[in-house]
């Protein structure tokens, strides 16, 4: 009777089972080389298996589930950042106000005169010490200085041309004797008011520039334009472009002046700028911007000198833009 063939893995020749697993040497015992059973080869398996697992898991280098690389901020330390940077500011900003000198404060009303459109209004003004005098035409500012260029001596006029309407009247300056955050009561003898108000004839006498030109881009500052002007009073200054466009502006502020002299005219600096206006509708490509700097003579005729009809610069006046710097 012939013994049963042993079942299961295919037997050998002398009857021992085949081992399992790794490719087997002659002697059975598994390859050096071989990965133990179970375990991945680090190469692809022979069935086509990709070397990472088939369940999704990461890869032995990756950072376990859910947990974030050794190089990254931990959770939440990004929205933490932001936080800090914006208590550093507020923080900034008290301690700008905290450390800022106390001031006192005097304002006066607003005279209620009102001028037709084609003729300005010539106040009258007695203060401690030179106020501020502010006045708006639309949504334009402009903060008005003193008719008469001399230092303050307690009284001064003050020209609203037409168009332009008083908005405010005050005079500030600092606590001598305060705590850091208290504000004080104006000192002895601090005072404000308005004397007068008429009603009077203009005068202007303008002179432009050269034409002139601006690269305005659209990442970088434009160029700055350096413009002294020659007049017998004090100038108003503005770019003028050769084609408007709503979203590049001109900015113009003075940066010194040296009044005029019985001997000649006075010499007044300008600093001018053009730039981009809010993000929609912005230039993307640079652009050629032509313009011209306009210097003007805003004056009047007092009272009984004219009427305003017959109101005109009187001997003397002179006005011209004498040069132009590009930086």
């Amino acid at each position: 009777m012939k013994a049963a063939k042993p079942r299961g893995p295919r037997a050998r020749r002398d009857g021992a089972a085949r081992p399992r697993g790794p490719r087997a040497r002659r002697d059975g015992a598994a390859s050096a080389n071989a990965p133990p059973v179970g375990a991945a080869s680090a190469n692809a398996s022979r069935d086509g298996a990709a070397s990472a697992p088939r369940d999704g898991a990461a890869s032995a280098n990756a950072p376990p589930v859910g947990a974030t690389s050794a190089n990254a901020p931990p959770a939440g330390a990004a929205r933490a950042s932001t936080w800090r940077k914006g208590l550093a500011v507020a923080l900034a900003a008290g301690a700008s106000v905290a450390t800022s000198p106390p001031r006192w404060r005097l304002t006066a009303p607003s005279p209620s005169v009102q001028a037709p459109p084609e003729r300005g209004v010539l106040l009258r003004i007695e203060a401690s010490i030179e106020p501020h005098v502010y006045a708006t035409r639309g949504m334009e500012p402009r903060t008005l200085a003193p008719v008469d260029e001399r230092p303050w001596a307690g009284r001064g006029d003050y020209y609203a041309p037409p168009g332009w309407q008083i908005a405010a009247i005050d005079l500030e300056s600092t606590c001598t004797n305060a705590g850091v955050c208290t504000d004080c009561d104006p000192p002895p003898g601090a005072h404000l008011r308005v004397v007068g108000a008429d009603i009077v004839g203009p005068w202007t006498l303008s002179a432009d520039s050269e034409p002139l030109t601006a690269t305005v881009p659209a990442d970088r500052a434009t160029p700055t334009f350096e413009v002294e002007v020659e007049a017998s009073s004090r100038p108003t200054v503005e770019a003028i472009a050769s084609t408007p466009r709503p979203n590049i502006v001109p900015r113009v502020s003075a940066h010194g002046a040296t009044p005029p002299t019985p001997a000649g005219a006075g010499l007044y600096r300008f600093w001018v700028t053009w730039s981009q206006a809010g993000d929609e509708g912005a230039v993307k490509t640079p652009v050629e911007h032509s313009f011209v700097v306009r210097a003007t003579l805003e004056s009047f005729c007092r009272p009984g000198e004219a009427a305003a009809a017959e109101c005109k610069p009187p001997a003397g006046a002179s006005v011209r833009v004498a040069g132009v710097k590009v930086y």
